[in-house]
């Protein structure tokens, strides 16, 4: 039998509080699912904004830095054939920065980090270090960052509101380098024109995480950043959002992009906590009311509700502020009037933007587009030329631009200019390659209008004796006489619109006539020489008078003459003036040249540095002969005899040449003296005066090498022999006195050079040459006359005294112990002797029988001495 359930009834106090409670808990679900589900949508919304922000100034940084490559590429070609000197290469420096607003300075380094030429020469003379460059590795056309510095240059090392830069290097060769200092401001002022950075900034790293730049001053440019390593990690997926905390363990929201073509992040960072600020507040807010609803009950709801509303207001708000950021983008993107492709090599599949199709007529995307089809539209006269020119360009790595016409949906054919670049590569073959196209069309009728008009001047033009050209303000030429032309070997029709260029000698050339524009227009006219070159290359100078065609117009007419016969005769003095300057400058010996009075008229520097005088040459000039001796004179071993010399050769008209003098600081000078005279009359005198110290030394040097045998310092057999010539000569003469000749020859010596080796047996032909020196008196002369054979001459002894001095010898050769490289060795010498005789006797004859006296001490065993007597 079913018991029926008795519910305990409730009082309507417990109800109603129960109610409360259910209501309440009920109003607190709901609350933090909506708190929560909002707090997310607000962040997620404001994530998207970020986004949509990284796309827009990613793209931005890369145009700048692809602009920044494309001009370093440019200079890279021509710097080679434009060095011709310090002040050219800085001007077409100057010269390219003009229309690059985003960079400081453009600069050329050496392999060391020397700044060789800049566009500003306060840099010049600067070392920068390129080994901290990124990245290290990398082909030629590889861009790469330097640290940021401080200052607005690289020679300003001030900070300063608005100052600071970033190095960019493209190698030229491995030893040269192009370096752009790239304005981190022109990219950061873009930034706070297109977002606001109070909730945050943004950051620019290289792919190691190391910080370039950032709006936030807070951080430093170089360090590495806990937060901008995660992002390094990620760098190579393109894009990303994070959600965590920062370096300073702010939590923040991060919305990052790799920079397309470049080692470089791009990363937006918003605070957390001041994206949710305002949130908060009304959480806060509804917080209080929720506590009202404690007394009341349907207060909190009516609040909830309410409150939820006004929730769903901030959603909408942070929606419609990713909404306006959007399409501020897009409005910048449409701005921009180029067409972007990409082409996928492989499948030949090529991806156009809008306004690619709408520059031809049709809708976005009105077809596929393929390499064929791209073909196809070309037209016929330019499909060869510019497949030709895409296909050698794929694997250069430095872009390509050619210009071409296509067909329009009407039929007609539209003018473009395309210029891209290869910027993935498998291996050698090319995959990708992006570019941008231009509607050229109004830039080709305007040349075409202008080679018309042309052809209607061209008959009063060919009447003019002086060649006259009429070019347009972006100096091309528009009409030309036959003159003109003929000026230059060319026909006019070869030269109507054509640019000036062509006629200079080179692009350098080129852009130092600019500033004849700036005169010009400054003044209304302007007149210069200048070299110009004809067809055949040959250089001609040219006088060129320019003023306008028409008052108030922009085009210029030149009237040009050839005045190069007298040009070279300018240039032939000029050059003969500099000729004989450069020889008296850099002549090797000091040259003064006085005139008639005494005065002195020229000086060149080495005088100057071997006198010691610290004045410029030009200080020396105009002073009296005199007083300048007088000032050099304590600088001479004897000064008295130096100033009678020059006296007593003053007054005469004869050259005196090749006269030494002694310097007291040791040097040693040959003075010339030649007196300059016409018809006998004397109009000055030239002094050179030659420092010969080096070659003296040299000569001393090569006299002692001549005469000493290298090996042991004696005497060689040369000298040897001469002195033994001498002695016989003397004892002849006066027919008294004795003389002996000692041959020694070392005992089995060829078995140290066998056992030890040369260099051991070199030591002992030393130790043996200084043991023989060591017992010989002043007056004797020992020499190394062969290999292992020594010769003594012993003036003024005779038999006895030659044999007690050679067995002394043998005797402490015997009993020593001669010390090498090898530990010491014993040997023994052999000990040949005679007596120099007269009559009858003779220098050879004596060494011949001291031979056979060293080789009767062999035969009897070695280790001996032997005497033979003239005759014998």
């Amino acid at each position: 039998m079913l018991r029926r359930l008795h519910l305990p009834r409730l009082s309507p106090d417990r109800a109603y509080i129960l109610f409360v409670l259910f209501l309440l808990a009920v109003v607190l679900g709901v609350l933090t699912y909506t708190t929560q589900r909002i707090q997310r949508e607000i962040i997620q919304g404001r994530l998207q904004q970020a986004a949509a922000h990284a796309r827009l100034f990613e793209d931005r940084l890369a145009q700048t830095l692809t602009t920044v490559q494309l001009i370093l590429e440019t200079l890279r070609d021509q710097v080679p054939r434009r060095a011709e000197g310090q002040d050219h290469l800085d001007d077409y420096l100057q010269g390219a920065l003009r229309n690059a607003p985003f960079l400081r300075s453009l600069s050329l380094v050496g392999g060391d980090g020397q700044i060789l030429a800049s566009s500003d020469s306060r840099n010049l003379g600067l070392k920068l270090s390129l080994e901290t460059f990124s990245p290290r590795e990398g082909g030629s056309d590889v861009l790469r960052f330097g640290p940021p510095q401080e200052g607005r240059d690289f020679h300003d090392k001030e900070q300063s509101q608005g100052s600071g830069l970033l190095p960019v290097a493209l190698p030229v060769t491995p030893s040269l380098f192009l370096v752009a200092a790239l304005n981190p401001g022109y990219f950061l002022n873009h930034i706070e024109a297109h977002m606001s950075l109070g909730e945050g900034g943004v950051d620019v790293l290289l792919a190691d995480g190391r910080l370039l730049f950032s709006t936030q001053e807070t951080l430093v440019p170089g360090q590495l950043h806990p937060q901008d390593l995660g992002l390094a990690d990620f760098s190579e997926t393109g894009a990303g959002i994070l959600e965590g905390p920062r370096h300073d363990g702010v939590q923040a929201l991060s919305a990052w992009r790799s920079v397309r073509a470049f080692p470089l992040l791009l990363s937006i960072h918003l605070e957390r906590e001041k994206v949710l600020e305002e949130w908060e507040r009304e959480v806060h807010k509804l917080t209080l009311f929720l506590g009202g609803g404690l007394l009341l009950v349907l207060v909190p709801t009516t609040l909830l509700f309410l409150r939820e509303k006004r929730a769903l207001g901030l959603q909408a708000q942070a929606a419609a502020a990713l909404a306006a950021s959007e399409a501020r983008y897009r409005l910048t993107f449409a701005a921009v009037r180029d067409g972007i492709w990409d082409w996928d090599v492989p499948s030949g599949r090529i991806n156009c933007d809008a306004h690619w199709f709408e520059m031809l007529g049709y809708g976005d995307q009105a077809f596929p587009i393929s390499q064929e089809k791209w073909l196809e539209m070309l037209h016929p006269e330019d499909q060869q030329r510019v497949w030709q020119h895409v296909r050698d360009s794929l694997g250069a790595e430095r872009g390509f631009s050619v210009a071409y016409r296509l067909r329009r949906v009407d039929g007609s054919w539209l003018w473009v200019e395309s210029r891209g670049k290869t910027v993935s590569f498998a291996g050698a073959e090319p995959l990708r390659v992006v570019g941008i196209q231009t509607d050229i069309s109004a830039r080709v009728a305007a040349e075409e209008a202008v080679v018309a008009a042309a052809r209607h001047r061209t008959a009063l033009l060919d009447h003019i004796a002086a060649g006259v050209f009429v070019a347009s303000p972006e100096r091309i030429i528009m009409e030309v006489s036959a003159r003109g032309a003929e000026m230059f070997g060319y026909r006019p029709e070869e030269l109507l619109g054509q640019s000036f260029s062509r006629l200079h000698v080179d692009l350098l050339s080129y852009e130092r006539f600019r500033p004849a524009y700036d005169r010009l227009r400054r003044e209304g006219w302007v007149q210069e020489e200048y070299p110009l070159r004809r067809k055949d290359g040959s250089q001609r100078w040219i006088s060129v008078y320019g003023t306008w065609l028409e008052p108030g117009g922009e085009a210029v007419i030149w009237t040009m003459l050839d005045v190069t016969h007298q040009h070279q005769m300018r240039e032939a003095l000029q050059a003969s003036r500099t000729r004989l300057e450069a020889i008296i400058d850099h002549f090797p010996g000091g040259l003064l040249v006085e005139d008639d009075q005494r005065h002195i008229v020229l000086v060149n520097h080495t005088f100057c540095r071997l006198f010691g005088l610290e004045e410029h040459p030009e200080g020396v000039v105009g002073e009296n002969f005199s007083n300048c001796i007088a000032r050099i004179r304590s600088r001479f071993s004897h000064p008295e005899h130096f100033e009678w010399q020059l006296r007593e050769l003053g007054e005469g008209l004869e050259a005196v040449l090749g006269r030494e003098l002694g310097l007291a600081d040791g040097r040693v000078l040959e003075r010339d003296y030649q007196p300059i005279a016409a018809d006998g009359r004397l109009l000055g005198r030239l002094w050179v005066f030659w420092d010969v110290t080096t070659q003296k030394l040299q000569e001393r040097e090569l006299q002692r090498l001549a005469s000493v045998d290298s090996l042991t310092g004696l005497p060689n057999r040369r000298i040897f022999l001469e002195r033994l010539d001498l002695e016989m000569a003397r004892i002849e003469r006066y027919e008294q006195g004795e003389t002996a000749l000692l041959m020694l020859d070392l005992d089995h010596f060829k078995r140290v050079n066998d056992q030890y080796g040369h260099g051991v047996g070199d030591q002992v032909l030393q130790g043996f040459g200084q043991l023989l020196l060591s017992l010989l008196r002043r007056t004797d002369l020992a020499g190394r006359v062969g290999g292992e054979e020594f010769a003594a001459l012993l003036p003024g002894t005779g038999v006895g005294g030659a044999v007690e001095l050679a067995e002394r010898l043998r005797q402490e050769l015997v009993e020593s112990v001669l010390e090498t490289s090898k530990g010491g060795i014993h040997i023994t010498a052999s000990i040949g002797i005679t007596l120099l005789a007269h009559p009858g006797d003779s220098a050879s004859m004596a060494l011949a029988r001291a031979d056979q006296a060293l080789y009767r001490a062999k035969e009897a065993g070695r280790n001996r001495t032997e005497v033979v007597f003239l005759g014998e």
